[in-house]
């Protein structure tokens, strides 16, 4: 399925499609999805791309994914400081969310990132390709979902980079450019027995 819209002057003219294919197999189904932005005016401009899914999160919901740092919120929730991880957003290793609340964009993310949902053996695995190199994590206190979010760049990354920050992500689209980046969602269960004939 293909969803296209444009807009002619907002403050520059593009063309953005997404994207949408899925297949499945006995053991895993996987939605693909692809964002393309294309130029079609004649100055370049600033861009950025990334997803925004939630997935259930229950009691003993397990997360899983690895980066390098995070940044820590201001009181309007933009990036204040990039730090090291602190000990309880750690999730190299599966570990379940329980009270914890984030919204915090975690750089140097590996591309992968895995829920476990222990109640019903649910495995849901998203992954992005290389040019989305930063992971928002979005679990709200006494929420009853968590949002993955992979995106091309940091929270902010506009403001950021037009103060001198650098590694934020940011990218200019030159007229009569595309840029294109792919997030996938994969869905499985464990084995479960057949069930007899009768």
């Amino acid at each position: 399925m293909r969803c296209t819209a444009g807009a002619g002057a907002w403050p520059w003219p593009f063309r953005a499609t997404q994207t949408f294919e899925l297949n499945s197999t006995e053991t895993v189904t996987v939605l693909s999805a692809t964002l393309t932005l294309a130029n079609t005016g004649a100055e370049p401009f600033p861009f950025g791309l990334g997803w925004h899914p939630f997935f259930p999160k229950r009691a003993g919901t397990k997360v899983e994914f690895s980066a390098d740092r995070v940044f820590e919120n201001d009181a309007t929730q933009l990036p204040l400081r990039h730090v090291a991880i602190p000990a309880p957003w750690r999730f190299d290793r599966p570990r379940a969310l329980d009270d914890l609340a984030l919204d915090n964009v975690f750089t140097g993310w590996r591309g992968t990132a895995t829920l476990l949902d222990p109640a019903t053996g649910l495995r849901t695995t998203l992954s992005a390709d290389r040019a989305c190199r930063y992971l928002v994590v979005y679990a709200p206190a006494g929420g009853e979902f968590i949002a993955l979010e992979p995106v091309t760049h940091e929270t902010d990354a506009f403001n950021r980079h037009a103060q001198g920050a650098t590694c934020t992500g940011f990218r200019t689209l030159a007229p009569g450019a595309a840029f294109s980046c792919t997030m996938r969602v994969a869905a499985s269960v464990p084995d479960r027995p057949a069930t007899p004939a009768r």
